[in-house]
């Protein structure tokens, strides 16, 4: 799935324009975790169709439509690792707690039937982020884009590049 996976900046932006411009369109697979990402971002969008996710999207002033973007872009990472998880063969599976306010974590590793471990993933520029999440949750492992990952012992990569 990776090699196959465009930009996230292009991805997000390519749909959430067609959703307020065409929402009537057909939906490519990347295209469609976006907007999973979307009804993910606000339990109002919980069950919205494309036509609804574009109204949603129309009514937003910029400052609101930045911080959507911004939360969506999260939420549409933690759905890529998750599906990098799962489509490995490896035995490990990955699943997204119900709520996205889940405190101090954002996906857990399933084995045999059981959470092995959970993880805060982030896809920052600025390490603060991360920093801020270490001193508050200091027992929860952190997964962040390779970049930012590299500049931080201990930090796992996430195998996926803010800048894609």
């Amino acid at each position: 799935m990776r090699e196959k996976t465009r930009s996230a900046a292009v991805v997000l932006a390519v749909t959430l324009q067609r959703l307020m411009d065409d929402p009537q369109r057909e939906w490519t697979v990347e295209e469609e975790m976006v907007m999973d990402a979307l009804r993910r971002s606000t339990g109002k969008l919980k069950d919205a169709t494309p036509e609804q996710l574009g109204e949603y999207l129309v009514g937003l002033d910029a400052a609101q439509f930045r911080g959507v973007v911004s939360n969506v872009k999260g939420i549409y990472h933690e759905m890529l690792v998750k599906a990098a998880e799962n489509s490995d063969g490896d035995g490990i599976s990955a699943e997204l707690p119900e709520a996205t306010n889940q405190p101090g974590y954002d996906l857990e590793f399933i084995v045999d039937g059981e959470v092995g471990r959970v993880v805060q993933l982030k896809a920052v520029n600025d390490p603060a982020h991360i920093f801020q999440h270490l001193e508050r949750y200091p027992g929860i492992d952190i997964m962040a884009t390779d970049e930012v990952a590299a500049l931080i012992p201990g930090v796992e990569a996430s195998g996926f590049k803010n800048a894609e």
